[in-house]
């Protein structure tokens, strides 16, 4: 005789890709962050190899030297394009976009939004200059250097 209690019988379903990420409990963006990263990588590892294999040393000395300047912008930023990202997605939370485009929602947090959108363009703004500024002196100084 059957237990009233015991659940039907039903056989176990293969593992599928979504059943595998909900019981290693991944999320669709942490798999999309890692292969961007995976990705980066690769490229990066490519792109050595192609450029000690295909590039004199005083076009690597150049390349080298040009991307050092590139990433002078990070000091220009210093983390604000973070910052920014997590108090605009904080704001949004109590916005939405209605049928017509139009952002929607509570006042305080779209003003907050606006305001924010402000000050960070105008930081950012200044921030180019001043990277056009120091970065392309610099540059000018160190290429044009015999």
């Amino acid at each position: 005789m059957e237990n009233p209690y015991d659940p039907p019988y039903a056989p176990e379903a293969p593992l599928s890709e979504k059943s595998l990420f909900e019981r290693l409990e991944i999320s669709r963006t942490v798999v999309w962050s890692v292969a961007t990263r995976g990705w980066q990588m690769l490229g990066g590892l490519v792109s050595l190899i192609l450029i000690a294999s295909f590039m004199s040393d005083r076009e690597q000395g150049y390349y080298m030297a040009f991307w050092s300047f590139v990433a002078l912008q990070s000091l220009i930023d210093l983390g604000l394009t973070i910052v920014v990202t997590n108090f605009s997605s904080h704001e949004w939370s109590f916005l939405h976009l209605d049928p017509s485009g139009l952002i929607v929602g509570d006042l305080r947090a779209k003003s907050r939004l606006v305001s924010l959108g402000r000050l960070s363009g105008f930081w950012f703004l200044v921030g180019a200059v001043l990277f056009v500024i120091f970065a392309g002196a610099t540059g000018w100084l160190t290429f044009a250097a015999k």
